[in-house]
């Protein structure tokens, strides 16, 4: 039994995970209208994007996307103060139809762009208080009332625990000896195994280490083994970068993409490696501040060498490749610290 495959193969799945994610439909920085009917001279707004001077009201102004929990605008005039504008963030409703269209690399694409928070609250009306009749005003003057912070912070350690389900896309070959020939099997099913370890820093990213075992099995073809079934055993080990992202209250996303030591063996694949590549995007619900459920998709690409075997040189194509390309559909237990 060999598996392989193709220069070309590899190239649509290298593309398939890079880009094959939906157009954004919403991303960069927010925009916020400010209202003030009763503020009768410009004033100054201050974004941590920019500084907007002499501007009359209403008017619109950006934000920064990362870091919009508890982002503040400042107003400024001659006559006036002012309260702070404190801004609190929810989820962006299109993300869910981006993993649905775009899979692992869209949900990737809307952590590295932010897209995956928005504010929760794009306009507000303010109140002038006049600097000679300074007095206190309540934020709810002039905004509904304060939302509450998420009930969790973002965990900076986390080991996940999971398994599922598997799908193997490239070719196995597999020689019959009971009708003296070979057969080729793709899309086979199997089970998958996962253990990971990954620490974040608080802008959102950071790495992790990523242990994954699958295992397919393939119907015995061999005269000489009493084995109804026969296993496909595929083991990755390696290194990762991982961005992360607490939406809600609750709720985490990430992507994650590394590079690392991959390995091929079974009941009659003599064993061999070479190197992995790993891209997953993941749910995850916080049960607790410790721990949580969560649910994950990989894309797992091994390349373990050019092929010199003589029954690979007979089927396969030309300037092939021994390798295997494989999804995971995984679910499991999270702890964090």
């Amino acid at each position: 039994m060999k598996t392989k495959t193709t220069i070309l193969s590899c190239l649509v799945a290298a593309a398939y995970m890079l880009s094959s994610c939906a157009t954004i439909a919403s991303g960069g920085d927010p925009r916020i209208t400010i209202n003030g009917s009763m503020v009768d001279e410009p004033v100054t707004i201050t974004t941590e994007k920019k500084t907007y001077t002499n501007v009359s009201l209403p008017t619109t102004v950006q934000v920064k996307r990362k870091k919009l929990e508890g982002q503040k605008i400042k107003i400024e005039s001659e006559s006036y103060t002012f309260q702070d504008i404190e801004l609190h963030r929810s989820n962006n409703g299109w993300i869910i139809g981006n993993i649905l269209l775009g899979g692992v690399a869209g949900m990737g694409i809307d952590l590295l762009t932010n897209s995956v928070s928005s504010p929760s609250q794009v306009s507000y009306d303010i109140v002038p208080i006049p600097k000679n009749e300074r007095k206190n005003v309540s934020q709810n003057e002039y905004t509904p009332a304060k939302q509450s912070s998420p009930s969790f912070e973002m965990p900076s350690d986390i080991i996940k625990l999971s398994g599922g389900l598997s799908l193997i896309l490239s070719n196995v070959y597999l020689e019959n000896q009971f009708e003296n020939k070979v057969m080729r099997s793709n899309w086979r099913p199997g089970i998958s195994a996962l253990l990971e370890y990954e620490h974040i820093f608080k802008s959102g990213w950071g790495f992790g280490l990523n242990v994954i075992y699958n295992d397919t099995r393939y119907k015995n073809t061999y005269k000489n083994s009493a084995k109804k079934n026969l296993a496909l055993r595929q083991v990755y080990l390696g290194p990762s970068v991982v961005r992360r992202n607490l939406i809600g209250y609750r709720w985490l996303v990430e992507g994650v993409f590394g590079i690392g030591y991959s390995h091929l063996g079974g009941d009659f694949l003599d064993g061999t490696s070479g190197l992995g590549f790993m891209l997953k995007g993941g749910v995850e619900y916080m049960l607790s501040k410790h721990v949580g459920i969560g649910v994950e998709m990989n894309d797992v690409i091994a390349i373990t060498g050019e092929n010199n075997d003589d029954l690979m040189k007979k089927y396969s194509e030309n300037n092939s490749w021994s390798g295997s390309f494989r999804i995971d559909f995984a679910a499991g237990i999270r702890f964090y610290f």
